[in-house]
């Protein structure tokens, strides 16, 4: 299971993809949650030891401005 963030193909693409690390840190921080991440081509994937921890992140995470993402589960 991971968290997916789809990034823009353009010339954007450098802020967003930084954007969205530092919010993870960010969050990561402040509810004392350890994560790994890694960057594929346009997407960057969000992933924790506990499962229970993304229905948390779901609920709490609130970067300004949004940035949306799609929680996968890799069992279906």
């Amino acid at each position: 299971m991971y968290i997916e963030f789809a990034l823009p193909q353009d010339e954007s693409y450098t802020y967003y993809v930084t954007t969205v690390k530092l919010n993870i840190i960010d969050w990561s921080s402040q509810h004392h949650i350890p994560y790994t991440q890694k960057t594929v081509k346009y997407t960057h994937r969000l992933a924790f030891d506990d499962e229970r921890n993304y229905s948390f992140f779901a609920m709490t995470w609130q970067p300004q401005p949004p940035i949306p993402f799609k929680i996968i589960d890799k069992k279906s």
